[in-house]
């Protein structure tokens, strides 16, 4: 994500695969509004295979996302907050 998405904060979440092996991606982006969806859709597929990327339709969204992976057991996570433009209450302290 920090190669392909500069300028863009992310959480991410890593989680086991249930039943086999290997791990996937939870992920959210900010400040991306200059990409479409289909570009970074591509770019995702073609080096890590499918996808599904939503718009996030509310900050209590946000919140219940992210403090759903950090709560759960065999899963790491990590989060890039970039810029001045995120509000104060979303500030890590």
């Amino acid at each position: 994500m920090k190669r392909e998405m500069r300028g863009v904060s992310h959480f991410y979440a890593l989680e086991q695969n249930p039943g086999r092996d290997g791990y996937h991606v939870h992920a959210l982006w900010c400040d991306c509004k200059n990409m479409r969806r289909t570009e970074i859709w591509g770019k995702w597929f073609h080096r890590y295979g499918r996808a599904r990327i939503e718009p996030v339709n509310s900050r209590d969204d946000v919140a219940d996302y992210c403090a759903k992976y950090v709560t759960k057991e065999n899963t790491w996570w990590g989060v890039n907050l970039l810029g001045q433009r995120h509000p104060r209450q979303f500030k890590l302290e």
